[in-house]
């Protein structure tokens, strides 16, 4: 048509996709729905926005697809069939046959999709604190802990779904996995910290030694007594916790300080009487580095 700038036609490289102009009635829809296996939960908001449309008359052909893969699962467009069966009725939309079920991962990622999602669908439990874990471990491959920790949503741009969501497929038995229960314990004991910052404290503690680790973590998560310096960063985790003006709470970059050092006091056997932290003045304290071992 006039006026159109169009790509180059490709589509003989697809030959088993299909696209058509369908209309859709609410017994059509609720079919298509039994096909839906691999989509995040339903956003129940999203589904009462959509139905809202539907009611009101406002829902028209406007370039959505509803999407099915090669073996026919429905990979996109839940929202469109759930509102055409609530509100009993028919719609009219684009419906494209054949696309392969990887390519899910792609879509909608910009509004709607999160990493959380993309992992409840590949089968994954306790979806948040894996996908932390992920993105802070993919990102220490090119970033310091202490630079992840500061910003530890930085560059967030830069990891797409996919890479995110492939790097834990690939690594989540020998990396990750062993990371979850620890972090969702003690992240649910203290109010304010960071999956991500206890995952990357963590591995760093296990690689020093696993036995002190263990023992470490088990008294941070309260299944084995602590001891007073652990006794100490309670106090100080608590503190963060009660306060309730959100400018004055400790900063990801303060607690994993005072965790390295409750770490260090207990590896080198020594007595802390509290837990201090200044990085800015005239002075300025360096982060603590993590102490490794005697033999180090």
């Amino acid at each position: 048509m006039a006026g159109y700038v169009y790509g180059k036609n490709v589509g003989g490289n697809y030959p088993n996709v299909a696209i058509t102009i369908e209309e859709i009635t609410p017994e059509i829809a609720a079919e298509m729905l039994k096909s839906n296996t691999m989509n995040r939960k339903m956003a129940k908001m999203r589904g009462i926005e959509t139905a809202a449309a539907i009611r009101n008359g406002e829902f028209e052909l406007n370039g959505a697809t509803i999407v099915f893969a090669e073996d026919g699962t429905l990979l996109d467009g839940q929202h469109r069939l759930f509102a055409c069966v609530a509100y009993n009725t028919a719609i009219t939309s684009i419906v494209v046959r054949g696309i392969s079920k990887n390519a899910q991962i792609t879509m909608d990622t910009g509004k709607r999709r999160s990493v959380s999602d993309y992992l409840s669908m590949r089968g994954y439990a306790n979806t948040h604190i894996v996908g932390s874990i992920g993105g802070a471990f993919l990102r220490a491959e090119t970033l310091s802990m202490l630079s992840i920790i500061r910003f530890h949503n930085m560059d967030k741009a830069k990891l797409t779904v996919k890479e995110m969501a492939d790097y834990i497929d690939a690594n989540y038995e020998t990396e990750i996995k062993g990371y979850v229960t620890p972090v969702r314990r003690v992240k649910e004991r203290f109010r304010g910290l960071k999956a991500s910052t206890l995952a990357l404290l963590f591995r760093e503690f296990k690689s020093c030694d696993i036995e002190a680790y263990e023992y470490f973590v088990g008294m941070l998560d309260g299944s084995i007594p602590p001891d007073k310096n652990m006794m100490v960063l309670f106090d100080a985790l608590n503190a963060n916790a009660r306060q309730v003006d959100n400018s004055k709470k400790l900063s990801q970059e303060f607690i994993a300080a005072f965790i390295i050092k409750t770490w260090n006091a207990y590896m080198r056997g020594e007595q802390l009487q509290r837990l201090r932290y200044s990085p800015g003045g005239a002075r300025p304290e360096k982060f603590p580095e993590i102490f490794r071992g005697w033999q180090q």
